[in-house]
């Protein structure tokens, strides 16, 4: 395989154009109204699932007794999810009558290949000392402050998170109500954690979120790091992480889609012709106890379907341009308010791999890049054999805070400058290991959870009665099981909602 010396340089999307293209098509909408009477329904189905990423397919698969129908904008379904190697997600066995998660039962029923990441899974460093895994971080953390410290804050993270559900399950009333309200920044005040604590996991919080600690709730927070403490026990000595912190051998419950073609494919073929992808959906309005579906095809060719009920498994702003004139004043209200994040990422085309240490660097604080992933990780640590012709690194370049519109005014030949600098000091050579790169400028990716998120998007699930149904990642939380389980919510409320009057089910036509 041959790659350019020279740089290769790809932006997938521009900020400024991205702004412009969602005004410009929310604007092409209010000034030419689509009426359905126009077309001929040319279909009518129990529901239409606008979206084809995780949330809409998900949606389709715990439907599958219903005449339901997938329409997806891209040439092909998936998502980023299924475009970005280093989206992670844990899996359990069908053992012991376990309870498990609607990710699990979708890669059983379709018979979908998975790879487990073995460890070490993620790598930490400081004063030149590489710390692997949970323990890694702790161990950092004690030799920067005290065991007393770290024991203080996993036990309180523990206790908090021990108190969580996720949405749509929060508890206006419960105690933690009062952390959607405070910054997480402000947590850490109140609770005078040290400093190197903050540092650290303002990082972790700029990497999730593309936003520092002042600007998530400190709900969010808890959401996003309480699973590495479920199981902890306090620490008696530093002594005791040593082992498993410095050789980076222990266990894991990760996993990522063996090889993301092969998983697209696969579903592709699980739902046959229920799903239509080049299908832009243009709007979606409402005709007595029915919707309809206005979209254009590859050819530009005009058609509409009618439904029962519709999932708009979409961002928050597409769903409001689509769906105004039949969302309620408070959804539209809602949905406004939902804040996505900005970035880039950089992959890093090499003959032999750039990142060797763990499946994914998350970096010290004040640099400009927070995470670097081994794409081929997955590949790599469970077979010792398996070889490439180029290996890959993704590198996430986020903003010091989301606010920061200059980051992008960053100039390319800067941005690779300070990457490689600041990269070189942990990967000797990254600059000539390189041998072709490709930068992707992302706007508009994933959704930040802000201060009052989780009651707002709580009240958003409460208004969600009439068989429009909104799904996506925000409406649970940015993560792949968010992605996940937002489809799976979807799903029931549809079911809920066609129970009501099984008798005109079109899914009859089947049975």
């Amino acid at each position: 395989m041959q790659i350019n010396h020279q740089r290769i340089q790809r932006s997938l999307f521009d900020k400024k154009w991205m702004q412009f293209a969602v005004l410009a098509a929310a604007f092409f909408i209010f000034t030419h109204p689509i009426h359905a009477v126009e077309g001929e329904i040319e279909a009518s189905h129990d529901v239409i699932v606008v979206g084809g990423a995780m949330s809409g397919i998900t949606a389709a698969f715990h439907l599958q007794d219903y005449d339901v129908k997938v329409l997806e904008r891209s040439y092909q379904i998936g998502g980023r999810a299924l475009t970005q190697s280093f989206h992670t997600f844990a899996y359990e066995s069908a053992a012991n009558g376990r309870v498990r998660n609607p990710i699990c039962e979708m890669i059983d029923g379709m018979g979908l290949e998975i790879l487990k990441i073995i460890s070490p899974d993620q790598v930490y460093v400081h004063n030149n000392q590489w710390f692997y895994g949970r323990d890694g971080l702790a161990l950092m953390l004690i030799e920067q402050n005290s065991v007393q410290d770290f024991n203080r804050f996993a036990s309180t993270v523990q206790s908090l998170f021990n108190q969580y559900s996720d949405l749509p399950d929060f508890d206006f009333n419960s105690s933690l109500a009062a952390l959607d309200n405070i910054t997480a920044g402000q947590w850490f005040a109140d609770n005078q954690f040290p400093p190197a604590f903050l540092d650290q996991y303002n990082v972790i919080s700029r990497g999730r979120f593309g936003s520092n600690l002042d600007e998530i709730s400190a709900l969010s927070l808890i959401a996003e790091i309480g699973g590495d403490f479920v199981d902890f026990k306090p620490i008696q000595t530093a002594d005791s992480l040593t082992n498993s912190a410095t050789t980076g051998q222990y266990k894991t419950n990760k996993y990522v889609f063996a090889d993301n073609d092969q998983t697209i494919k696969t579903i592709t073929e699980y739902f046959g012709d229920r799903v239509h992808v080049f299908s832009n959906v243009l709007e979606v309005t409402r005709e007595g106890n029915r919707f309809l579906v206005v979209y254009e095809d590859k050819e530009k060719q005009r058609h509409v379907e009618a439904a029962r009920a519709v999932i708009l498994a979409v961002p928050a702003f597409i769903a409001n341009s689509m769906a105004s004139s039949i969302l309620s004043q408070e959804q539209v209200d809602l949905l406004q308010q939902v804040p996505y994040r900005s970035y880039v990422t950089v992959q890093l085309y090499s003959e032999t791999p750039i990142i060797n240490q763990a499946f994914r660097f998350i970096a010290p604080a004040g640099l400009l890049f927070t995470d670097v992933y081994d794409d081929l990780w997955g590949y790599r640590a469970t077979d010792p054999s398996f070889t490439a012709e180029m290996v890959t690194a993704t590198v996430i370049v986020s903003p010091q805070s989301h606010n920061d519109e200059s980051f992008f005014d960053i100039g390319e030949d800067e941005m690779y400058n300070r990457l490689f600098s600041e990269m070189d000091p942990f990967f000797a050579g990254v600059q000539e290991k390189a041998l072709g790169y490709v930068s992707y400028n992302l706007s508009n990716i994933d959704p930040i959870m802000n201060l009052g998120a989780y009651h707002r998007l709580a009240r958003l699930h409460e208004t969600m009665r009439d068989g429009l149904i909104l799904s996506g990642d925000y409406t649970i939380f940015p993560d792949f099981e968010g992605m996940v389980n937002s489809g799976y919510v979807a799903a029931q409320r549809a079911k809920e909602f066609l129970q009501q009057d099984s008798s005109v089910l079109y899914s009859d036509r089947y049975r």
